[in-house]
């Protein structure tokens, strides 16, 4: 058990980041999840709670997922604190408090990424391949060499991304409810139980939101450990909480 703990405590420090290594500030925190959130799958979330024609409606569908996400934001916010105060990531740290067990969260984030990363590289590659009319494997080349350049770079170069794209995806989404404005939700169907749809939103809410707890501290962890805690939960919970909202909102 000894050697176990410190095999861990050795591990755990060779991917610590020291204090000359972190900068910035909790609103850096803000751009780089809205970043990394602004995806076109989060509308087709939207989409589905809201059910189109059938059912639950707008009001329905998307007060569920407001109340998921919010749910799952909130607790991304309180365990990003962790990372400035340790310099880990969250899997070191679920290690330094389950020690094998972590293997538990470990397979859940493997393969939670593919799946986010695959259906989001899919509507990318798809979107790219339609706008400049070219081949489906120049375009997935493309969407792979920008990954692999934000891979090299680190959370840096995210940082810089997010802002560019949440400012980008902010031009986007107001254009997108100008054009929506004269759109009229679909009522909710008349005799009928919206408990299992509010369930299903809320579910899918937390999905989108709670999800992210294996990875929160990864992007808080470059900051100073003398960061405001505060600081760190309230940009977190709306650079999160942002994008979703108006994003899923869109797609009900």
């Amino acid at each position: 058990m000894t050697d176990t703990l410190e095999h861990d405590d050795l591990a755990n420090e060779s991917v610590r980041l020291s204090e000359s290594e972190r900068s910035g500030n909790p609103r850096s925190l803000g751009a780089a999840w809205a970043g990394v959130l602004l995806a076109p799958g989060t509308i087709i979330t939207g989409m589905v709670a809201a059910g189109g024609s059938v059912g639950p409606g707008f009001a329905v569908g998307f007060g569920g997922l407001a109340t998921g996400i919010i749910i799952g934001t909130i607790c991304v916010a309180l365990i990003s604190v962790r990372g400035p105060r340790t310099g880990l990531a969250a899997m070191p740290i679920g290690r330094l408090a389950f020690g094998a067990a972590n293997f538990l969260p470990q397979i859940f984030l493997l393969f939670s990424m593919i799946a986010y990363d695959s259906l989001n590289d899919l509507f990318g590659v798809n979107a790219l391949a339609d706008a400049l009319k070219i081949p489906f494997g120049v375009a997935l080349a493309c969407i792979v060499a920008v990954e692999v350049v934000v891979v090299v770079f680190g959370v840096r170069l995210m940082r810089v991304l997010g802002l560019v794209l949440s400012s980008i995806m902010l031009v986007v989404s107001i254009w997108l409810i100008i054009g929506a404005r004269d759109v009229t939700p679909d009522p909710m169907p008349v005799g009928t139980n919206v408990m299992p749809a509010v369930l299903l939103a809320v579910a899918l809410g937390l999905s989108m939101s709670a999800s992210w707890t294996v990875q929160a501290c990864d992007l808080s962890r470059t900051l100073p450990a003398r960061t405001s805690p505060r600081g760190v939960v309230v940009w977190v919970f709306i650079g999160m909480t942002v994008p979703l909202l108006v994003l899923t909102g869109i797609g009900a």
